[in-house]
């Protein structure tokens, strides 16, 4: 599945399920991390508990992200997840992962036969930047930690030293067939930058982008919608250039030849694997 929009909320919300509903994003991510004060975090997880109990009353895709493994809360959150949920989130988000090691561990302490539970790694480190190839491979999904990503390099806060992260994110996730998702925007009011980051995330190859508020939701997801029509052009491109005598044709004005085609390939994957 891929997601345009993951709002992620504190999991102290979790007993507003209903309300969050309504806000139309594709995965709804609770976080027992930095939104959640070191005094509340065991109070978190009891309420996460109880209200995901309730949750097959609603059509929503839950997913969790949990404390750095290397933090006792990281421990907590892990022996939460696999001794007391009894609904599984679909995606299980772990922080400040640096190399592949921390998703192998991860993934043998909470993978069983009895849930399909994917395993995101959020990239928020330059040392994860380095490794993310390596990374890729042992993850279900990446999505790019842009802040913590500025404070462990001492850079602030600028496009020119995010292009390089976010590039070498979405061709890590191309090489290995995931989905990449790009940070979230931090303003809440100029919807304006939130469209323009959004195409931005989308240029860049991402399958869609955090959010931290409602109101940017609805143009996220139409910025990396992939509608019916784009789908089927670009499966009459693909059948053109099956039926073709040449490796290069123009057709109605469009180049048919393998590159362009393989772009269309990718347009249909994801209209198919968008959840709709």
């Amino acid at each position: 599945m891929y997601y345009r929009s993951l709002l992620f909320t504190p999991a102290f919300l979790s007993n507003k399920l209903e309300s969050i509903v309504k806000f139309g994003a594709d995965l709804v991510v609770f976080d027992l991390e930095d939104s959640v004060h070191p005094n509340k975090k065991d109070e978190a997880r009891i309420l996460l508990k109880q209200q995901l109990k309730n949750i097959n009353k609603y059509n929503l895709d839950i997913g969790v992200r949990i404390n750095a493994i290397d933090t006792l809360h990281g421990i907590k959150d892990i022996l939460f997840i696999k001794n007391e949920l009894k609904i599984m989130p679909k995606i299980i988000f772990i922080p400040k992962v640096n190399n592949p090691f921390i998703l192998k561990m991860v993934r043998n302490l909470l993978s069983s036969e009895e849930n399909t539970v994917s395993f995101s790694a959020i990239i928020e480190s330059v040392k994860g930047i380095e490794n993310i190839n390596e990374i890729a491979k042992e993850s279900d999904s990446l999505i790019f930690g842009a802040a913590d990503y500025c404070a462990d390099s001492g850079i602030e806060y600028n496009d020119t030293f995010l292009t390089y992260a976010k590039i070498k994110i979405t061709s890590a996730a191309a090489i290995n067939n995931i989905p990449s998702y790009d940070t979230f925007c931090s303003t809440v009011e100029d919807l304006d930058k939130v469209k323009i980051e959004s195409e931005k995330s989308h240029k860049y190859g991402f399958a869609g982008k955090a959010a931290i508020h409602p109101n940017q939701i609805p143009i996220i997801n139409e910025t990396f919608a992939v509608n019916k029509k784009d789908y089927e052009e670009a499966l009459n491109l693909i059948n053109n250039f099956t039926q073709q005598t040449k490796g290069f044709e123009v057709k109605e004005n469009k180049i048919i030849a393998p590159p362009f085609v393989n772009m269309k390939k990718r347009i249909v994957k994801t209209y198919l694997n968008q959840k709709h």
